[in-house]
């Protein structure tokens, strides 16, 4: 039996932790956006709760072998998906998802089709220490390419501000040294992060 009212994006309210994916047949649990589990299921109906049985409960971050957690349970009842984990040390841990329209880069959707070709060229920081090649969805800074995306908030009210984020979104808003890199009125600016001391904003220009 399908059961719709599963599939969905699932996240904590107001925290930005566990994030459950549901489509089709398929569960993906993630960590501050990176995957740590993707299984399938199938859902035993218990009265009103609808329990997942996953083919598999070891969560694991990414490149390691071992898991640092177990998924107990994972049930729905009344709109809300109960998540509940074990570690080894400490022990059970619950979490109540709710259903969100964020996508895995928060309130935002992703327009790329829009504003990445009006990145296209090469950028230079005003101060002349960094040059940025944009090409295709591409983002290349010393040699290093990453893939990117352009974000726009949802929002009825349209700023004309895009955000350019890593196309891996646990990357926490950083590309390379800078994070809060926004595109706006055709210019291009960011924020380079000092321990200690107050933040270095950057405004670009093509070259």
């Amino acid at each position: 039996m399908i059961y719709s009212e599963l599939n969905g994006n699932w996240e904590e309210r107001g925290v930005i932790g566990t994030r459950i994916e549901i489509a089709k047949g398929k569960i993906c649990v993630l960590w501050r956006n990176s995957p740590v589990l993707e299984t399938s299921f199938t859902v035993k109906k218990d009265s009103e709760k609808l329990i997942l049985k996953l083919k598999d409960n070891s969560l694991r971050y990414k490149g390691d072998s071992k898991e640092y957690a177990t998924v107990k349970e994972i049930s729905y009842e009344g709109g809300k998906l109960t998540f509940v984990e074990v570690f080894p040390i400490t022990g059970e841990s619950t979490e109540v998802l709710e259903k969100t329209e964020n996508s895995r880069y928060g309130n935002y959707k992703i327009v790329d089709d829009r504003i990445l070709p009006l990145l296209n060229g090469k950028w230079k920081s005003d101060d002349g220490f960094s040059e940025f090649t944009f090409s295709r969805g591409k983002l290349t800074l010393r040699g290093q390419t990453i893939k990117i995306h352009a974000l726009q908030y949802n929002s009825s009210f349209d700023s004309g501000e895009y955000k350019i984020v890593d196309d891996d979104p646990s990357k926490n808003d950083r590309i390379f040294d800078f994070i809060n890199m926004k595109f706006s009125g055709g210019e291009l600016t960011a924020v380079i992060p000092v321990c200690d001391a107050p933040s270095i904003d950057v405004r670009f220009h093509r070259i």
